[in-house]
């Protein structure tokens, strides 16, 4: 059975604020002690694997700007730039050449799974004229491990992903509000995975078994939004 997880976090932050923009940063630092993290591997139904670790930490910064430098032009940032650790990692491997032998790995410390380093999203939008907003909809998701061994053959790459919004006001009184939108997701086109899983075994040799899963090119929603 998996243990209780216990975490001791510290924060310290500031804000600014003028008539055009808003800027807030934030420090934190969360030391565990048998935090839950995900093995990289799934169970018989497809739900991610979870294991005690003694001793981890995650720490960085946090950085959050609004800015609008007229009424037409709006810029929404946020990113976290942070460090995910494990102390003295234990890797199990199961070898099956002659039966089925476990061996451990002393790793040291690694990364924790599905942990990116640099994540950074926002919007930027202009309003050409009234009832009518264009949205560039960014994210930016830097390389992350698919287990906790820190080996980059069981990494996913970082990718930087945009979407496109278009918005209408429906001049109307028949109901309170209504839009009509346009979202173009992923329209630059990009190949890329957000996710996925991973197998290391021996049989003669290691055998590293990687499964991701591909995001959707360019796809489009339309959609009307009432208000009553």
């Amino acid at each position: 059975a998996n243990k209780a997880e216990r975490m001791r976090n510290l924060e310290a932050g500031v804000e600014f604020r003028k008539a055009s923009y808003q800027l807030a940063a934030n420090l934190y630092y969360m030391d565990y002690t048998n935090q839950l993290v995900q093995t990289g591997q799934l169970n018989d139904v497809g739900s991610p694997i979870r294991q005690n670790v003694d001793r981890s930490f995650r720490r960085g910064l946090e950085l959050q700007l609004a800015y609008r430098p007229t009424k037409k032009d709006k810029l929404l940032a946020n990113a976290t730039f942070s460090q995910n650790k494990i102390l003295d990692f234990t890797n199990v491997l199961y070898d099956y050449t002659t039966g089925f032998d476990i061996i451990e790995q002393d790793l040291g410390t690694t990364d924790i799974a599905l942990s990116p380093n640099v994540i950074v999203n926002g919007e930027i939008s202009y309003t050409p004229f009234q009832r009518f907003e264009a949205s560039i909809l960014y994210r930016y998701i830097g390389e992350q491990y698919l287990d906790n061994t820190s080996n980059n053959g069981r990494k996913l790459d970082a990718y930087f992903v945009n979407d496109l919004r278009l918005s209408y006001k429906v001049p109307t009184k028949l109901v309170k509000s209504a839009y009509v939108r346009l979202l173009i997701n992923n329209f630059a086109d990009e190949d890329y995975s957000s996710n996925g899983y991973t197998y290391t075994y021996i049989v003669g040799e290691t055998i590293t078994e990687n499964f991701l899963y591909p995001q959707a090119f360019r796809n489009y929603l339309l959609s009307l939004d009432v208000k009553f």
